[in-house]
């Protein structure tokens, strides 16, 4: 099922060189940072078939559905937010396990203590 997709190993380098440039923007800062989240998928999704050497038509083969349906798990669009048991298959499909994290958000600084209980 490995298959050659170093041919598109280079499609985000012309994205990622002017990253940098773009975040100095607010508006495109506060865009992305509202976004973060599909993105961390996409990425993860990303890394994981291309660690599986495999295509998103390999995938949907082994999740049982389409090539198109893969292509929307892996787009990140706000139109489109696959579900936890969508991950699990895609997780499962590309010899990984989903594996969901939350972190303590940092907060500007408190002026009052928090109210006892």
């Amino acid at each position: 099922m490995k298959k050659n997709i170093a041919k598109n190993e280079d499609r985000y380098s012309p994205v990622l060189a002017d990253f940098d440039k773009w975040m100095d923007k607010p508006a495109v800062r506060k865009a992305y940072e509202e976004r973060e989240p599909a993105y961390a998928v996409l990425d993860a999704c990303l890394a994981a078939r291309k660690r599986a050497g495999m295509t998103q038509a390999d995938v949907a083969h082994a999740m049982g559905t389409s090539r198109p349906a893969v292509a929307r798990i892996e787009s990140a669009r706000p139109t489109h937010a696959p579900s936890i048991v969508t991950l699990q298959r895609y997780a499962a499909a590309v010899g990984c396990r989903l594996r969901i994290e939350m972190e303590p958000v940092r907060r500007a600084s408190r002026r009052h203590s928090p109210v006892p209980a």
